[in-house]
């Protein structure tokens, strides 16, 4: 051909190969190209599945390589996908990654990495427009800009019209340089564009039509555009090629009609005007090689068809009975040409079974079916001969004289004869049968130790598989045969393969030598001795490749392992502590799994494993459990505990196990923090800080295991439930104490963590009315003394306190915030109301709380006589209250109350004095006398006893002491006298001085304990008619359920029922008469 045709050919090759796989690289960012994230119709989840149909292609995609090798397959077969799915989700490439057999990972980095598939959803057409440098320079981003404006009707690229009709992409080039500028839409290319081409053709694709492809100037393919230059006469054909006519050159053949390809000659074969039957005519200017047609029978006319160098007339004759005969002329074979005529690969049959054929021979007479059937056996016996003697000096590791492509041409020749592979298969397959038998008998010769006989094993091996790759090189044309494909046959290579197990390995003697010394091997490197680990590797990939690992070595491996580790075990745990028997377990399985992944079968790791946890664990559990794990907490060896907790997780029994020490060795340290009656909050701080240390090793030692935190939740709930009361008590006290100071001595983000951890464990205590007591009497404090640190922490405390015990807990509590808040405005109302008085510089300014009777503690009420200066001022706020709420009864609990007194000592010396009213009222006192007992103090005041001896401490025996004692000393008596401290000092203004506070007593503790049985009593029996009124009949076991759930604090049974019968005496509820079990409520 010309060779601007040949380019053009070339060209118009290429552009096809790369226009079928879409190659195409479009510019896209970064992210588009390597990132996948998650979209509704991009996920994992999103179904896809191959039809039936394609499933049959990727079966068929996959037979075409070995097995192996199927990996192969990866880019034909994500083309189907993308081809049936329109584009390519993460769903799709996990589904490619199960029917190849590979990991997804593997996918990922083809479809990242080719272009060509579209991982984001295209339009039905997509659109790549070619800019690299021929387009450019023949106007392509010309063509781009006119294409978007056609699909998209922006510039916007790679983007999808809003219809999905379109996806528009820049690339690079697609091959087809010769016809620039040009497109690619789906697989199909459209060349020689102009402006007008490119309305035309996505005009006609809206239309539903189908536009003309390649070229849109009319030329064909890449020819010049001016016309051509060479190749312009008319080409010969049938009829035309010779003087003789259509008899000359012409050859009858046994044969259906046939079109054939020879490079780029077309032999023509049609059926012949004459009445031939069977027989046809083929014509043409030139003969390709040598074909022997299989669609007729073997008892039918042989024809060969030599080389195009050689020519052949034969002539057909009609005798008078109207059979055939035909008439061989002599062959014109040119001088110095090979005797042996080869098939061309370039050749391509569009009729299955065409099988072709070599001739050899200077001269051929035509031969009769009988005779040319004789010729065939002895020319494979003699080509056999030819391949026999290479075959056997490649086992035997000598030389032959032979070279490669004539041995592979004389495989290719035996292979074309119709049933001829089968015969050079066994042939083959016998042969290297008897040359591997003769040469493994070396391997049961002479007494070899483990290592020398492990050596040699392999040295075998790796010579056979070398040996293996030459033959099945030589008979590669074997492998491939049409013949062997659809008989059930193993390749070259599985054969060899089938050999060498069968003649060697599989000997009884061979096989039970190689696996003891193989097992020797890695008993040697398991106690640590220096082994060659690439021998022990490629032993075992032997075993592996012959497929007979599991069959012949696994068991014992297993076997040899349980036994190895199980000696072990026994004797480490004898001399080792447990956090180091733990290391060496962590190592081992370290080691075993390194060496399961660098030698061992892949499918072989989690036995192996299994194996040793049976041999270093499992045995040996309760001793580790014995001699460590209270030993591990005690001591806080976090890592140690987490490593036991990995090592023995497997199996569930040790779950068990690990559960009932860990909740024996909580409630052991539970009870020593709770003993004894004197609980103070040094002791709940440390039970808090010990839970914290429970709940760290549940989470990391543990990895958060459900059950394992289940069981201590429950046992640290039981211990601390047994000793409720005081638990209760002293969390109200921990928390008055955290919101009374905890500000001025830890940093808020202690505070409010310690805080939390309290609340945390009030939730798991019994008994919360109980805490209700105890807290409601601290927060008055709190809130009447001013000790409140944070109205925003208290808030805080009490919405977790709602949260956990719901309103009816904390409605008392918030209607002491409510009394608080009011009593302000009370204040200021109350100053307004003298100011319009006139009454306001006639008073003492006084602050008055109004507390809601029931929802504060009660406080001993004394009957204290005040000072004038005071009466007057608490009979104004009567009045002013009176005016307000005509007809409630104000009564002042002078238990609570506050003053601020100015004093003056000795000249210059003037103070304020901060005190309760009790301290006020004796201070006053000393205006009128500088010296006073302690009977005149109580005769004066009527407080009572032991209130004034506190508050005569607290000012005379205290930090700031502003009247003194006679006699001197700590303690107050009813002889002593009080004087006036005339020199009295301080370097501050205002002086706080506070009053000694009465410790509860038990017998004061014991009395609000049964303050709140006493209330319990009521609780239940509230909710026993609440229970019956909604429900108007019940039964007792569900009356009893519905009780505990909406109890805060825990009721026996028994008390249950005593309230039942006591409402049932008071004729608030009734027996059912037909059932006794049910009850009735009556209205």
């Amino acid at each position: 051909l010309h060779f601007q045709q040949m380019l053009s050919a070339m060209v118009l090759c290429r552009s096809w190969l790369v226009g079928r796989l879409q190659w195409a690289a479009v510019r896209r960012s970064h992210d588009q190209l390597f990132v996948h994230r998650d979209t509704p119709d991009n996920n994992a989840d999103v179904p896809f599945e191959f039809s039936e149909e394609n499933m049959k292609r990727v079966e068929a995609i996959k037979a075409l390589y070995p097995v192996g090798y199927t990996s192969a397959a990866i880019l034909p077969v994500l083309d189907l996908a993308q081809r049936q799915h329109g584009w390519l989700p993460i769903s799709a490439m996990n589904k490619v990654a199960d029917v190849i057999g590979v990991p997804k990972m593997r996918i990922y980095e083809v479809a990242t990495f080719y272009t060509m598939y579209n991982r984001q959803k295209v339009g039905k057409y997509h659109v790549q427009v070619c800019t690299t440098t021929p387009c450019m320079l023949r106007g392509a981003d010309q063509i781009l800009k006119h294409v978007k404006k056609e699909c998209l009707g922006s510039d916007a690229v790679g983007e999808t019209s809003q219809d999905f009709m379109f996806t528009v992409s820049e690339v690079e080039c697609l091959g087809a340089c010769a016809n620039a500028p040009m497109m690619q839409i789906n697989d199909d290319y459209y060349e020689d564009l102009t402006f007008d081409d490119v309305t035309r053709i996505f005009g006609e694709i809206r239309a539903g039509k189908k536009p003309k492809m390649g070229p849109q100037s009319g030329r064909l393919a890449a020819e010049p555009i001016s016309g051509l230059t060479s190749l312009t006469s008319t080409p010969y054909g049938p009829d035309k090629f010779g003087d003789s006519g259509e008899k000359k050159n012409a050859l009858i053949i046994p044969m259906e009609t046939y079109n054939c390809i020879w490079g780029r000659v077309i032999i023509k074969i049609h059926s012949h005007t004459q009445n031939c039957g069977k027989f046809i005519v083929v014509s043409g200017t030139h003969l390709g090689d040598i074909l022997k047609l299989s669609a007729v029978s073997e008892n039918e006319l042989l024809l060969f068809i030599l080389k195009m160098s050689s020519l052949i007339s034969i002539n057909r004759e009609t005798r008078s009975d109207g059979s055939r005969s035909a008439k061989q002329s002599k062959f014109l074979t040119p001088p110095n040409r090979s005797e042996t005529v080869r098939w061309t690969d370039n050749v391509r049959h569009h009729q299955p079974g065409n099988i072709p054929l070599t001739f050899q021979s200077d001269c051929c007479k035509w031969l009769n079916t009988n005779q040319s059937i004789c010729l065939m056996e002895e020319q494979l016996e003699c080509k056999w001969k030819k391949l026999e003697e290479p075959v056997w000096a490649i086992l035997m590791q000598k030389s032959y004289k032979n070279s490669t492509e004539d041995l592979f041409s004389t495989v290719d020749e035996i292979v074309r004869f119709i049933g001829k592979s089968k015969w050079l298969y066994e042939k083959l397959f016998t042969f290297c049968e008897e040359c591997v038998s003769k040469r493994s008998a070396v391997l049961m010769e002479g007494n070899l130790d483990a290592l020398s006989f492990s050596k040699l094993v392999m040295k075998i091996w790796q010579e056979h598989c070398s040996q293996m790759k030459s033959i099945r090189l030589i008979f590669s044309q074997l492998d491939r045969s049409a013949a062997l494909q659809e008989m059930p046959m193993m390749s070259i290579w599985e054969m060899g393969l089938t050999i060498f197990r069968s003649c060697a390995i599989m000997r009884s003697s061979i096989q039970t030598k190689l696996v003891d010394s193989l097992l020797f091997l890695i008993h040697q490197e398991r106690s640590g001795e220096d082994v060659d680990h690439l021998l022990i590797r490629n032993l075992l990939h032997m075993f592996a490749t012959l497929n007979i690992y599991h069959e012949i070595l696994e068991v014992r491996l297993l076997e040899e392992t349980k036994t190895f580790y199980l000696e072990e075990g026994m004797r480490r745990i004898e001399v080792d502590d447990v956090p180091h028997y733990l290391a060496y377990v962590t190592k081992q399985l370290k080691l075993e799994s390194e060496r399961s992944e660098f030698y061992l079968d892949k499918n072989s790791g989690k036995s192996l494993i299994s194996v040793v946890e049976d041999g270093l664990i499992s045995p040996h559990v309760e001793d580790i459990l014995n001699k460590g794990f209270d030993c591990m907490l005690y001591n806080s060896q976090l890592d140690d505990l987490k490593l036991l907790y990995q090592l023995i997780s497997y199996d569930p029994a040790n779950i068990d196990e690990l559960k009932i020490r860990f909740s024996n060795y909580i409630s052991v340290n539970v009870m020593s923090f709770l003993k004894g009656d004197e609980i103070d909050c040094e002791a709940l701080r440390s039970l808090l800080k010990y839970r914290d240390f429970v709940s760290n090793v549940v989470s990391y030692c543990f990895s958060d295991s459900a059950s394992i935190d289940l069981a201590a939740r429950s046992v640290f709930s039981s211990i601390v439930n047994k000793k409720s009361a005081k638990v209760n008590e002293l969390l109200a006290k921990f928390i008055d104490m955290k919101l009374r100071t905890g500000r001025k001595q830890y940093p808020e983000e202690e505070l409010d963590q310690e805080t939390v951890k309290a609340l945390s464990l009030f939730r798991i205590v019994d008994g919360k009315d109980l805490f209700e007591m105890f807290y409601q009497k601290f927060l008055a404090k709190r809130l009447l003394f001013g000790k409140s640190a944070s109205f925003d922490a208290e808030k805080a405390v009490l919405s977790e306190l709602k949260r956990e015990c719901g309103s009816d807990f904390t409605s008392k509590l918030e209607v002491m915030f409510r009394d608080f808040e009011t009593s302000k405005e009370f204040a200021s109302g109350f100053k307004n109301y003298l100011t319009a008085s006139n009454c306001l510089n006639s008073v003492v300014e006084m602050n008055v709380s109004v507390l809601t009777i029931g929802n504060w503690p009660s406080y001993p009420k004394m009957d204290i006589i005040y000072p004038q200066v005071l009466l007057s001022s608490m009979s104004q706020f009567e009045h002013f209250y009176m005016e307000k709420h005509a007809g409630r009864k104000l009564s002042w609990q002078s238990y609570v109350g506050q003053c601020l007194v100015a004093a003056r000592f000795k000249p210059g010396v003037e103070k304020e004095l901060q005190v309760s009213l009790f301290q006020g009222i004796v201070l006053l006192l000393f205006n009128d006398s500088d010296q006073l007992s302690f009977k005149s103090i109580q005769q004066q005041t009527n407080i009572e006893t032991v209130e004034l001896r506190r508050t005569l401490q607290s000012l005379a025996c205290g930090k700031f002491r502003v009247i003194q004692k006679v006699p001197k000393g700590k303690d107050v008596n009813e002889n002593d006298t009080f004087i006036f401290n005339a020199n009295f000092t301080s370097p501050m203004l205002r002086i706080k001085i506070n009053q000694i506070q009465s410790k509860e007593t038990n017998e004061e503790n014991f009395m609000t304990v049964e303050q709140v049985n006493s209330n319990r009593v009521f609780s239940i029996d509230a909710a026993i008619v609440r229970i019956l009124k909604t429900r108007k009949t019940i039964s007792h076991s569900e009356l009893m359920s519905e009780i505990v759930r909406q109890l805060q604090f825990s009721v026996q049974a028994s008390d249950v029922k005593k309230r039942i019968e006591n409402l049932i005496e008071r004729r608030f509820i009734s027996r059912d008469v037909k059932n006794s079990s049910n009850y009735n409520y009556i209205s």
